[in-house]
């Protein structure tokens, strides 16, 4: 900024014009989009494009990355928003859906990265991000742990079957 000359530029081939622009929180990477449903990721320090994330069912017009640098949320014109993983460029379960349209103003991250908030043509959404507060709540409702079904379902077959339910027996 002493200078007032620009300290590196690229081109970005597919993405002109950009629309929106997100630096993570810890300075790695550079998210950004133009018109379309692919958002590209730029490696700040070796100055490359890295994998970029493919694709949504509207044109991208807002991101926020969480507090960890983990995950980019993504809204778009489809009236939903998109969560990615960003080392492995996988989208996060299903787009979270719930705007009357199109997610054009705002997408942005609580401190704490267990919620998220979007905006779009006069409503704002909060979602819950927590999945220790969504395990309360469905024990609250089923009263009762998950069958190894229902595990694999929902937490893949990664990770081993555990109580969700501390207090209840498994099925």
């Amino acid at each position: 900024t002493t200078s007032g000359q620009p300290s590196d530029a690229h081109p970005a081939p597919y993405f002109s014009p950009v629309n929106d622009l997100a630096f993570s929180p810890n300075g790695s990477t550079l998210a950004f989009l133009g018109k379309g449903t692919t958002i590209g990721l730029w490696d700040v320090a070796t100055h490359e494009e890295r994998t970029g994330l493919c694709c949504t069912e509207g044109e991208v017009f807002r991101l926020a990355f969480s507090p960890d640098s983990q995950t980019l949320a993504a809204g778009d014109t489809s009236a939903q928003v998109t969560l990615w993983d960003v080392a492995s460029a996988n989208l996060i379960g299903k787009p979270l859906r719930g705007h009357a349209i199109g997610v054009i103003s705002f997408v942005a991250f609580s401190p704490d990265g267990q919620a998220l908030v979007s905006a779009g043509g006069g409503d704002l959404i909060e979602w819950d991000l927590d999945t220790r507060s969504w395990e309360n709540r469905a024990c609250q409702i089923a009263n009762r742990n998950l069958t190894q079904v229902e595990w694999d379902r929902f937490f893949g077959t990664s990770e081993a079957r555990r109580k969700t339910c501390p207090n209840l027996p498994l099925p």
